[in-house]
């Protein structure tokens, strides 16, 4: 279907472009940069968990000044993402001339990391004009969000699901365009690749390139979205990697809508107030109160055990995945939501006075790949993931001398099972170490089992996959080879 947006001439301070969102505030940005010796300019993002598994992708096309960002930044951890639609100074941009932008505009540069800091994914938009325009074109965009912003997350807009794409007079199969696109962002180091058909209709498992990837899967009135029956295929992936955009929406609807979403398995929602064509000038009158439904949601169910489609990209490195005779987990029934620990306050607690004299990798035994911090991350709630050993200090563990305690990352900071929970496939993230029973882990060198006592389960590679990126999370121990683990 057509995109949702118009476009638009040359900026002035009051026109309106962008998108956003946010977890903790300046003070921690300053101690993770004193303290684990990282640049303030993050190029990574992971996402922070709201207390709900439903996130907004804050879809605001307005100009950078305008107050509008900071309602979006002070929405977080509702907001996840935001779509910034930059202009150029004199007017060209892949969303305002359907030019790619052809210098830096520094009123952009202040918002983006205010955005980044807030725990907000910034996501470049840019306009793939139905498969019309080259990869080369495109790739060059990717590259100029890295290189004038510190973002290699895209929103490609416009995208064709199906059939043959003109790639600027060299036709190629849409499919083969949009996954060499996601492998082109992956490889520039992208957390998120976000793809707007706008539609359903031609969208299918194959357009699923990794489990990076974010495809919005709906675009249309709130009335249409809740008489939308969405195809059976979604529920064999995350909700995570499904979005909705609304338009025509009222703060009567967006409860619905936002539980109609948690139940269709789309995991990131927006809701805007704006008649149809919308060109999402402002943010909707209900923005709180669409902020506060969404973060309250009821967590979208993890879907059961389904093969994960093979990435467009390899991510160095990133050997050929090998085969393994390990069952996947029972599924059980859906846990309750699990709520995430109280808000760190302003000065992060240190580590606890625990001697630790173990370290190295935390290998599982299935491929050989390493327990991982996701790209190096020091915010609470960063993923922890499998990934191909490569002896960087992402991957260095050092365990509590006893055995029974403490799993500490080269940064310092912690293995926690989210919000001390107890229910199986809660998942597992990077913390602030205190005193916390989520943070008490025992290893079993016999077993290979590493177990939080608290909850009676065990550290597992989700699904038993071999994927790079592979959230890990705590699950029934059950001895199977997904739990075992060689430790230092």
């Amino acid at each position: 279907m057509p995109a949702k947006k118009k476009k638009r001439s040359k900026p002035s301070r009051n026109t309106l472009f962008v998108n956003s969102k946010s977890p903790w505030g300046l003070a921690l940005l300053l101690f993770v940069i004193l303290f684990a010796g990282i640049s303030a300019k993050l190029v990574f993002f992971s996402h922070a968990a709201s207390t709900s598994g439903e996130h907004i992708i804050a879809t605001l096309y307005a100009y950078p000044t305008l107050p509008a960002w900071k309602q979006v930044e002070n929405a977080a951890p509702a907001v996840n993402a935001a779509i910034v639609d930059v202009c150029a100074p004199d007017g060209t941009g892949s969303g305002c001339d359907g030019q790619p932008a052809d210098a830096i505009n520094s009123d952009w540069t202040p918002t983006i990391n205010a955005l980044r800091a807030d725990g907000i994914a910034p996501l470049y938009y840019i306009s793939t004009n139905y498969g019309a325009t080259s990869e080369t074109t495109l790739e060059s965009e990717l590259q100029q969000a890295f290189t004038w912003y510190g973002t290699a997350s895209p929103m490609f807009d416009t995208m064709a699901p199906s059939g043959t794409c003109n790639n600027g007079g060299d036709p190629i199969s849409c499919v083969t365009y949009n996954a060499n696109l996601y492998a082109a962002a992956v490889k520039l180091g992208a957390a998120d690749v976000v793809y707007n058909p706008g539609t359903t209709f031609g969208v299918s498992a194959a357009d699923i390139f990794g489990p990076r990837e974010i495809i919005q899967v709906f675009e249309g009135t709130a009335a249409s979205f809740e008489a939308t029956a969405f195809p059976s295929w979604m529920a064999g992936f995350s909700p995570t990697q499904f979005a909705a955009t609304l338009s025509v929406g009222t703060a009567q609807t967006v409860p619905t809508d936002v539980d109609d979403a948690v139940k269709d398995g789309i995991g990131n929602f927006y809701e805007d107030d704006e008649a149809e064509t919308p060109n999402y000038a402002t943010l909707p009158s209900f923005w709180n109160a669409e902020a506060a439904d969404v973060n309250s949601a009821t967590s979208v169910p993890t879907p059961v055990a389904t093969a994960t489609p093979t990435p467009g990209t390899t991510i160095a490195p990133t050997p050929t995945p090998r085969p393994t005779n390990t069952p996947e987990p029972t599924p059980i029934p859906t846990p309750a939501p699990t709520p995430k620990p109280t808000p760190i306050p302003s000065v992060v607690p240190s580590p606890l006075p625990v001697t630790y004299t173990s370290s190295g990798t935390i290998k599982n035994v299935i491929a050989s790949h390493c327990l991982d911090n996701w790209h190096s991350g020091t915010a609470n709630g960063n993923k922890i993931d499998l990934f191909p050993c490569n002896g960087t200090g992402a991957q260095k563990w050092i365990v509590e001398d006893s055995g029974t305690g403490q799993i500490m990352n080269s940064n310092g900071r912690c293995l926690a099972v989210t919000g001390n929970g107890t229910s199986s496939r809660t998942l597992v993230e990077l913390y602030a170490c205190n005193s916390a029973s989520g943070e008490v882990w025992k290893i079993n060198k016999t077993t290979k089992t590493i177990k939080n006592p608290h909850s009676g389960l065990c550290l597992d590679d989700k699904f038993s996959s071999q994927t790079p990126g592979n959230q890990i999370w705590a699950y029934n121990c059950n001895g199977g080879n997904a739990q075992k683990w060689n430790t230092p």
